[in-house]
């Protein structure tokens, strides 16, 4: 009898309205703009500005696009100028950025 039932909510189950309203049915395409991932290489070595205090992590902005960081460690006062000094897959290690005296 339980094995019977079983198999009928199997069988039923993935066809009910309910099913449909509780699962996703879409797929996220490629070619309707969804992505896996972003190539976060191409922001190594960039220079910006920390937007937020960073300890250790905040949202620093390069080149007018706002991305969040990761400090190597240290405490960073917003507005001080950062450099991506490493890409760790989605982490942005950033550091500040020293002048040079001339």
């Amino acid at each position: 009898m339980t094995i019977g039932g079983i198999l009928l909510i199997l069988k039923f189950f993935p066809h009910s309205s309910f099913w449909k309203k509780i699962s996703l049915a879409g797929l996220q395409k490629r070619e309707d703009g969804y992505t896996a991932s972003r190539d976060y290489q191409s922001y190594q070595g960039k220079k910006g500005v920390a937007l937020t205090t960073l300890r250790p992590s905040g949202i620093g902005i390069f080149e007018g696009e706002r991305l969040d960081v990761v400090s190597e460690g240290e405490f960073i006062e917003k507005n001080s100028p950062i450099i991506i000094t490493q890409v760790d897959g989605y982490r942005l290690i950033v550091r500040i950025l020293e002048k040079k005296d001339d």
